[in-house]
């Protein structure tokens, strides 16, 4: 029997959507998913039992309360412990690593021998299952979605700090890409690339799209709106290439919000949908012609970075165009249409390029994506790697 307590800001999807209704100030919602699909796969792997440690995601920008009692509930396999919360700056972090380290000493003593995994980024909890793990002289796998040095800037430097800790000091890891593997873990400690997961449960087949064929040539871009992501880029390609019959949509919140609402309201093809819920965005995106992510690819962090989206968009079944990010492994890009030339005139000219095949062509292509991932890359098949790498 495996016991794995698991230290992350995870929470069901309930409870997210119960923390944050009706505000737009959401962090890591990436994560969220990530941490939350792992749980919920594990915990279906034979023998497994699986308690989440959550720090839930609250600051005082996005939840009024300041005082968040305990709470626990169990979904999907997944027991979780929602850490009691002085929803004040420092003072929550301070008061998260000790209870996140009460509860993972209480939960090993409860079970006896057991496993701490934990999300190196969420910084309080990942240092209370360290100590505890420490203490209790068992495993400590460390969850790397990203490298500190590209999440935290000089205000977060003591964030920084504790996740550098933790991770160097893991004995086991689970990465998100192999170049993260070459980099941390010179010694070569067992790890597991996950480099992201479709949810098992989802039914998301045919059934409930909309075929290429009669489908509105919308085509969608949903997620961070942040300059250093491209949609700016995009927006611009978009309108030099000025394709018939065609509308672009952006969802999602960042510091291009204004500048895309200003374009919208310039250009009547472009459309701003504001920030949606996750709900709202897989409908979007099964009733797109076209998903596109349009993110850089020369910067150096996307050597270690997997965007959430990759997964999220090919499992809709509509066809994806992306730039050709050296984090994402080969065996993606067969599936997709990749933008080689990524200048505003490249991207014009992938857009006009693939819109200008068959639409029956471009079904195709979707639906060989959706196959893809959901019969290879679910949750419960990417939870088995890191299962087999605990034994």
């Amino acid at each position: 029997m495996k016991n794995i307590i698991y230290c992350s800001s995870a929470c069901s999807e309930n409870r997210f959507m119960k923390l944050f209704k009706g505000t737009s100030a959401v962090r890591g919602q990436a994560a969220q998913k990530y941490n939350r699909l792992l749980a919920e796969g594990l915990a279906y792997q034979p023998d497994c039992t699986v308690v989440m440690i959550s720090e839930m995601p609250v600051d005082e920008r996005n939840h009024p309360g300041r005082l968040i009692g305990r709470h626990r509930e169990k979904k999907n396999k997944v027991s979780y412990v929602y850490l009691p919360l002085i929803n004040t700056h420092r003072v929550k972090d301070i008061v998260s690593v000790l209870t996140s380290f009460l509860e993972c000493m209480r939960y090993v003593r409860k079970e006896g021998k057991s496993v701490i995994i934990a999300d190196i980024l969420c910084a309080p909890v990942a240092l209370g299952g360290y100590v505890a793990a420490r203490i209790s002289r068992i495993p400590y796998v460390a969850v790397v979605t990203d490298l500190p040095e590209f999440v935290y800037g000089k205000k977060d430097r003591a964030y920084d700090t504790v996740s550098r800790i933790v991770m160097e000091s893991a004995s086991r890891y689970v990465f998100l890409t192999e170049q993260m593997n070459d980099r941390i873990n010179d010694e070569g400690r067992p790890c597991a690339v996950v480099e992201g997961m479709a949810d098992a449960r989802s039914a998301q087949g045919t059934e409930d799209r909309v075929s290429r064929e009669t489908a509105p040539r919308i085509l969608l871009y949903t997620g961070n709106l942040n300059r250093k992501y491209g949609v700016g880029k995009l927006v611009e390609a978009y309108i030099k290439a000025e394709i018939p019959d065609t509308q672009l949509h952006i969802a999602g919140a960042g510091d291009m919000a204004e500048d895309i609402r200003k374009l919208a309201g310039e250009h009547e093809n472009v459309v701003y949908c504001g920030l949606v819920d996750p709900d709202e965005a897989e409908r979007m995106q099964k009733e797109a012609y076209l998903l596109i992510n349009p993110r850089p690819s020369e910067a150096e962090y996307t050597r270690y970075s997997f965007p959430s989206k990759t997964i999220e968009y090919m499992a809709s079944g509509t066809p994806v165009l992306m730039t050709d990010l050296p984090g994402v492994p080969e065996e993606y890009k067969e599936y997709v249409y990749l933008i080689k030339d990524e200048s505003t005139e490249g991207i014009a000219k992938a857009l006009k390029d693939v819109l200008a095949g068959p639409a029956s062509e471009l079904e195709e292509k979707g639906e060989k994506a959706r196959r893809f991932v959901m019969e290879n890359k679910n949750n419960r098949l990417q939870a088995e790697k890191v299962s087999v790498m605990l034994e």
